[in-house]
């Protein structure tokens, strides 16, 4: 099987602490984490014309959860693994903490 260049950097981003880019040593319970720029690469593959399941196949991931990145990215919710939406009161509050902080 040969790898196109994008498919390589896809490769580095799905699984960075494995050299060979088999993941097969993880188990059923554990949860895979994305990085933001794998999910973007794989939506443009889905965006450039291969299928969903095509798409999922190559990068070894599951259809349903790519049909959620292209949706996501769609809507402009796609994000990075440990990024979790900030509220308008959580940033109000983080500024006022800074701002009585340098007082």
């Amino acid at each position: 099987m040969t790898l196109s260049l994008r498919n390589v950097s896809l490769a580095k981003w799905f699984n960075p602490d494995n050299e060979n880019g088999n993941d097969a040593e993880k188990t059923s319970a554990t949860r895979s984490r994305y990085s933001l720029e794998f999910k973007k690469e794989a939506v443009q593959l889905v965006e450039g014309g291969q299928t969903i399941a095509a798409a999922a196949r190559t990068l070894g991931a599951v259809g349903q959860t790519l049909f959620y990145w292209v949706k996501a990215s769609h809507d402009g919710k796609l994000m990075g693994p440990d990024i979790n939406p900030v509220s308008v009161e959580q940033m109000e509050i983080s500024q006022l903490r800074a701002a009585a902080a340098n007082r």
